[in-house]
C-alpha cells in the first residue's frame, strides 16, 4: 500500500512539474511577442514617465523577464541594467537588437552583487507576484540597499478588491505556485515593510504604480 502511495505521489509531482513547465513556456512566448523590436507599449512608456527616468538616471530593472521594461527605460536612460533568475529569458532579451546598451545578467533579485546605492532607481514591474512572498520581501529589501529610489508596478489588489476576489483564481492558473498567497498581502504594506516610503501612487485599472524613496 505504501508503495502505491509513493507511486501516486511521483505521478502527481510529475504532472505538476509538466503543468508548471508548460505555463512558463506559454508565459515566455507571450512576453517575447509583447517585447518585439519597435513595440514598446504605451503602458511601459507611462511607467518611465511616472518614474521620472532621464538620460543620467542609473536604472536597474528587477525581474526583467525578456527585457520589455528595460528596453523602455533605455529609450530615456543611458545606463540600464536588467536582471532575472531565468537564463532562458535573459538569453531572449540579449538577442534583441535593442540590447546592445543594456547590461542583462542572470541574478537573484534578493541577493545581488551590486554595491550599495549603485543605482538611482530600481524598477520592479509586475515582478513581485512572480516571487514567493518571502522572496518578494527580500527583493524589496535588496532594492533598498542598491538603489536610491524604487518604482513598483503591481496588480491593484487593494484598489479593486471585488474584481480581484474573483479574478485572482482564474489568474492563478497562469501564475507560479504561491500566487494566491501573495494576493492576500497588501502591496503597499510589503513595500513599506522593506523600509521604503511611498511618495506617489498612480492607479489605472488593473495596475497600481508606487513611486518610493
Amino acid at each position: 500500500m505504501l508503495d502505491n502511495y509513493l507511486v501516486g505521489d511521483v505521478i502527481l509531482f510529475s504532472i505538476g512539474e509538466a503543468v508548471l513547465s508548460l505555463r512558463e513556456e506559454i508565459e515566455t512566448f507571450a512576453l517575447k511577442m509583447l517585447s518585439r523590436p519597435g513595440q514598446t507599449s504605451d503602458f511601459r512608456r507611462r511607467i518611465v514617465a511616472e518614474a521620472g527616468i532621464g538620460p543620467d538616471t542609473r536604472v536597474i530593472d528587477v525581474a526583467t523577464a525578456v527585457g520589455g521594461m528595460a528596453f523602455a527605460a533605455a529609450e530615456k536612460s543611458h545606463s540600464v541594467t536588467a536582471i532575472d533568475t531565468s537564463e532562458e529569458r535573459i538569453k531572449i532579451a540579449k538577442a534583441d537588437p535593442r540590447a546592445n546598451n543594456i547590461g542583462f545578467r542572470v541574478m537573484d533579485a534578493a541577493n545581488t552583487d551590486f554595491q550599495d546605492k549603485a543605482f538611482d532607481m530600481a524598477l520592479v514591474v509586475l515582478g513581485l507576484h512572480e516571487m514567493t512572498t518571502p522572496g518578494a520581501k527580500a527583493a524589496l529589501k535588496e532594492a533598498r540597499r542598491i538603489a536610491k529610489k524604487l518604482v513598483v508596478v503591481e496588480f491593484g489588489l487593494d484598489k479593486w478588491p471585488l474584481f480581484w476576489s474573483f479574478f485572482r483564481y482564474a489568474l492563478a492558473l497562469l501564475e507560479p505556485p504561491g500566487f494566491l498567497k501573495f494576493t492576500r498581502h497588501n502591496i503597499a504594506g510589503l513595500i513599506e515593510e522593506a523600509g521604503w516610503k511611498i511618495d506617489q501612487e498612480h492607479a489605472k485599472f488593473p495596475f497600481v504604480t508606487y513611486v518610493c524613496t
